[in-house]
């Protein structure tokens, strides 16, 4: 087996360890995974059409506009006609939105946290440098 395939292989084997051992992360939150995951990808990127979220997220157009129907009634994100193509309805972050975002970050941050306790400081420290270098190398291929 080659390197490439070695990788590829642990990969797919680590993503799916990786949510199940931290998936409880998001018990706390009163909010659907699928619209959680949209309001962040609104909150990243903003003022982008429906159609641009659901190749993004691998998710129905159709379900893009049921969340974001959600997110909207909740005052989180708001629509507006591209000046361009008025056609193009764009999803834009709001005031509200972005408090909902930093809320939803800190209860997700702690959550984290208690799930990572049970590792002592070496483990958490080795941990975190093998995340960063990760991170570093998949930066690389943008």
């Amino acid at each position: 087996m080659s390197i490439l395939e070695e990788c590829a292989a642990s990969l797919i084997t680590l993503l799916p360890a990786i949510w199940q051992r931290y998936r409880g992360i998001y018990n706390g939150i009163e909010m659907p995974r699928q619209q959680l995951g949209l309001l962040f990808k609104i909150a990243h990127e903003s003022g982008q059409p429906v159609s641009y979220y659901s190749e993004l997220m691998n998710i129905p157009k159709s379900n893009i506009t049921v969340a974001s129907n959600h997110l909207v009634k909740m005052g989180f994100v708001d629509r507006t006609f591209s000046e361009s193509d008025r056609r193009l309805i764009l999803l834009n972050i709001t005031e509200k939105g972005t408090e909902a975002i930093k809320i939803y970050k800190r209860q997700i941050r702690e959550s984290m946290m208690v799930q990572l306790s049970e590792y002592d400081e070496s483990e958490l420290k080795r941990m975190n440098e093998l995340i960063e270098e990760l991170k570093a190398l998949m930066q690389k291929g943008k």
